[in-house]
């Protein structure tokens, strides 16, 4: 009965020899019905409305019990489940966890998401192996130094400065510790079993302990005080975050093959030929650095995710072998050319666009995108501000679902009537304004009188995928026709122009359009249920 819209289950109290019972996902805020069932093991109750679990006080026989994602705040009545192995808490409003101390039997616990600063009640919880305490108010770790059989430990976003505590606990093999306020990081150096390792966002300087971390697979420190990533050349790392680290010598990095994941974003990286041995990557951050040449990227020919966007690069011929990239990010660099782009089908996200600013010579300039016209698995597609006039190689590229063209110099929307007319419009997003679409411009008699004559096409709008936003323009008439479609809201822009078009709801016929306009002109509309939202 998970997922539902239930309110009532009264009459569940029926079932008494039930034994696991999913109630998640629903509207409950009463549970007493529950408290006859005294042969459940399993209850999952999770993403409800609940605030009293007095109810379950007496289901002794509970061995695993999630109550994520309600109103819970006294949770005094779990001292009585000292069968309990498995409780998920997470997501309420708990301040005071003391009942815990009782429940000496849990492996798994989840706290994470409360108002918690004491942790003192798990101390004795000694078989735990999983303990999630993140994004609460914890202070100290101090209660948790003889739980030796901890395996995963989530204690990130919290207020700890201080982990000298956790040096006891080597069958560690996931600690979690970002968002805190840690500068001393030595305390993990005798987790052998550690694999992964998040120390991201404190204020850690140092990490020669990194390199008695044999097995360690995954280690993100971005947003720390380091300088020296040296020690890390002898680990066996899989994934690697050294983002924001005002990083520029990443020389060492050629001995991590390994490497499958990296992430190096906002450093002053310029020279990138150290990375030109990590054949093994398969996504690679490199946004916001100093970038001219990325010929050494040639070489990885596994690459699925590619970020560069923010550097000063103009040249992408290194680009045209790696036919496996499927997210391609290059906006704000310096591009004129995208040509070498022209073998990279598999790609599904595409960004090329601008951040515009005044005076600024640096930025994309591509006018020309016949190069992208056989990406037929493109599903996202941003190109704003550049000199891109013609339109007309993306008409093959049905599986789009979100382009943005805003501000080129677009005149001719033919092809967006022709994928209209072939029912091939799965756009669920378009941007076109701040382009020069109009009577004198454009190319197609079709086009023009669809887009260009001031008219919104009633029949082409009943073959719209759901949830479209289109943005067009010099749009001022609405059809007669729409008189039968209810729920019509207009809100006219500044300029009296059609800017966009959302339609939501689409059926066996066109319903819950909206059509957004900001000026006076919407009370005209109003006996077809229109009203002047912005």
């Amino acid at each position: 009965m998970g997922d539902n819209q239930l309110s009532d289950i009264s009459t569940i109290s029926l079932l008494v020899n039930l034994k696991v019972l999913q109630l998640w996902g629903n509207q409950l805020t009463d549970i007493s019905p529950i408290q006859k069932l005294v042969n459940l093991y399993e209850i999952n109750i999770k993403r409800n409305k609940i605030q009293n679990i007095q109810p379950l006080a007496d289901l002794f026989k509970l061995n695993y019990l999630v109550l994520s994602e309600n109103q819970i705040e006294d949770i005094q009545t779990l001292s009585n489940l000292s069968q309990l192995e498995a409780l998920y808490c997470d997501d309420n409003k708990i301040a005071n966890i003391n009942s815990i101390s009782a429940l000496w039997k849990l492996n798994i616990l989840n706290l994470s998401k409360n108002c918690i600063d004491n942790i003192d009640a798990i101390s004795n919880l000694i078989d735990l192996t999983e303990l999630y305490i993140n994004n609460n108010q914890v202070y100290s770790l101090k209660s948790i130094q003889n739980l030796k059989n901890l395996r995963i430990l989530f204690a990130n976003s919290n207020q700890i400065d201080n982990i000298e505590n956790l040096e006891q606990l080597i069958n560690i093999e996931e600690l979690q510790l970002q968002n805190n306020k840690i500068s001393d990081i030595q305390g993990v150096k005798n987790m052998k079993k550690l694999q992964v390792l998040r120390i991201e966002d404190n204020t850690v300087q140092n990490i020669s302990w990194v390199s008695k971390l044999t097995n360690l697979k995954e280690f993100n420190l971005h947003s720390n005080l380091i300088f020296d990533i040296t020690p890390i050349i002898q680990s066996n790392l899989n994934i690697l975050d050294i983002g924001s680290l005002n990083i520029s010598d990443i020389s060492i990095l050629e001995q991590l093959t390994q490497l499958t994941t990296l992430f190096m974003f906002q450093n002053n990286i310029s020279d990138i030929q150290p990375l030109h041995n990590l054949r093994l990557i398969v996504e690679l951050q490199l946004s916001k650095n100093q970038i001219t040449d990325i010929s050494p990227l040639r070489y990885l020919l596994r690459l699925e995710q590619l970020y560069v966007s923010n550097n000063l690069i103009n040249d992408l011929t290194p680009l045209r072998f790696l036919v496996n990239l499927q997210i391609l990010q290059l906006d704000n660099n310096c591009i004129s050319d995208i040509s070498a782009l022209r073998l990279l089908i598999n790609l599904q996200e595409l960004v090329l666009s601008n951040i515009v600013e005044e005076n600024s010579h640096i930025g994309n300039t591509i006018a020309d995108i016949s190069s992208l016209q056989n990406m037929v698995n493109l599903n996202v597609l941003q190109l704003q501000n550049n000199k891109i006039v013609d339109l007309s190689p993306l008409d093959k590229l049905d599986d789009l679902t979100i382009l943005n063209v805003k501000n080129n110099q677009i005149c001719d929307l033919s092809v967006i009537y022709s994928k209209i007319n072939r029912q091939k419009f799965n756009i669920k997003q378009v941007n076109f304004e701040d382009n020069f679409v109009d009577d004198e411009c454009s190319h197609s008699s079709e086009a023009a009188h669809l887009f260009g004559k001031q008219q919104v096409p009633t029949t082409s709008l009943l073959s719209l995928s759901q949830n479209i936003q289109h943005f067009f323009q010099q749009n001022k008439i609405i059809e007669e026709n729409y008189k039968k479609y209810y729920n019509l809201r207009i809100n006219f822009k500044r300029n009296r122009q059609l800017f966009i078009i959302q339609v939501s709801n689409l059926k066996s016929m066109l319903q819950n359009i909206q059509i957004y306009f900001s000026s006076a002109i919407a009370s005209q509309f109003q006996q077809y249920n229109v009203c002047d939202d912005q």
